[in-house]
């Protein structure tokens, strides 16, 4: 049988330098469709976070979609200042999945069930 491990985000907070505290997770979505993608397709699924304590969930994540359109483009312009080759959806918030090799990522939480079927689809053409 196949299977997967999910490493998700332990922590529930990030600090700024000035010490604002933001409350923090993995992002609901990105997690449970996937899961749920690979589940119904027979794999064992494992889920794992650094050092081994509860993974905590965005609350963010349970009532709302989408983020904020200017930290992506600050990422966008810091990434590719770092010779990073960065692509994104024609779309705001449309689903986009990159593979390069054996790397896949996928962006926003629109892309968490094409991305898990693209690996389904390219784990089931390797056997």
């Amino acid at each position: 049988m196949p299977s997967v491990l999910f490493v998700l985000s332990a922590s529930d907070h990030w600090t700024l330098k000035d010490g604002t505290r933001h409350e923090t997770g993995f992002w609901a979505e990105e997690f449970v469709v996937p899961h749920d993608v690979f589940a119904d397709a027979g794999w064992d699924v494992a889920v794992a976070t650094p050092g081994g304590v509860a993974p905590t969930v965005d609350q963010t994540s349970l009532g709302l979609m989408g983020g904020a359109p200017w930290k992506t483009d600050r990422l966008k312009r810091d990434l590719e200042r770092r010779g990073a080759d960065y692509s994104s959806a024609t779309l705001p918030y449309r689903p986009h999945v990159v593979v390069d090799r054996h790397l896949y990522t996928g962006q926003n939480p629109q892309s968490s069930r094409p991305l898990a079927e693209r690996i389904l689809a390219d784990a089931e053409a390797r056997r």
